[in-house]
């Protein structure tokens, strides 16, 4: 039997639009499914096949562009500390909750799985330090101990806390300079209404020096959002003497 006798002698045309349609589901269902594969590479949910777990540093956090299901594919640059051996730098992409993107901002303590051999497929596992391994603490602008980061709102409010104060300082100490917003991420977190908790990467342009790559994170108001879109010109205030040290200016 054959497709046309299937569909009761209909025209090539009404066939090969329903060969077409029929392709187009297919394809609609499994191209996310293959793209998320791809993402995770060799990774298996529970981190890298055969990979060694450790404790890591986020250092730093941006916007890949991509998201699924409205959870953005994030981009972290990791200081990994194995368990036997020397603290190496390392990147990787994964998905990220988009209602956990405060918990992974830089600073914070992930655990991880690599291949030792081949530290640059990693994978991070869960928040927090590895089991038996202690937890780094975080530096924060002023260069103040951080808080370790756990998975409640509690956690994220100090150390929303803990941002704005070293943001203050930093506003009154720093220089000012016009910096290009490169990437957004919204932390899904809301002070005092809807104003969002956000980290944003910047290439900052002081007057008379060499333009440089940072990112500043605080609080924004919510009218002021598009303002702070990538490809936008803001004014900061930065720390001449340690160029990771950024502050959005709000004067």
């Amino acid at each position: 039997m054959t497709i046309s006798d299937l569909l009761g002698g209909a025209t090539p045309w009404i066939i090969f639009g329903v060969c077409l349609t029929a392709f187009v589901v297919v394809v609609s269902i499994a191209a996310p499914l293959f793209f998320i594969r791809f993402v995770r590479g060799s990774y298996g949910p529970g981190g890298v096949k055969n990979g060694v777990t450790a404790t890591a540093t986020i250092t730093r956090m941006w916007d890949t562009g991509t998201t699924i299901n409205d959870n953005p594919l994030a981009g972290f640059e990791l200081q990994v500390m194995p368990p036997n051996g020397a603290p190496f730098t390392a990147e990787t992409k994964q998905m990220v909750n988009r209602l956990q993107v405060g918990y992974f901002q830089p600073g914070q303590t992930v655990t991880v799985s690599y291949n030792p051999a081949n530290p640059n497929k990693i994978h991070i596992t869960g928040v927090g330090a590895a089991a038996g391994a202690p937890a780094p603490a975080y530096q924060g602008a002023t260069g103040t101990p951080g808080m370790q980061p756990q998975m409640n709102p509690a956690v994220i409010e100090q150390q929303l806390r803990q941002i704005d104060a070293d943001n203050e300082v930093l506003r009154a100490t720093g220089q000012p300079a016009p910096a290009q917003v490169i990437s957004y991420m919204d932390w899904n977190v809301h002070v005092n209404g809807e104003n969002p908790a956000v980290t944003l990467q910047l290439q900052v342009t002081p007057p008379g020096k060499p333009a440089f790559m940072a990112q500043a994170s605080g609080i924004i108001s919510v009218s002021s959002v598009p303002k702070f879109q990538p490809g936008c010109t803001i004014w900061v205030k930065y720390d001449p003497t340690n160029l990771t040290r950024v502050t959005i200016d709000h004067s």
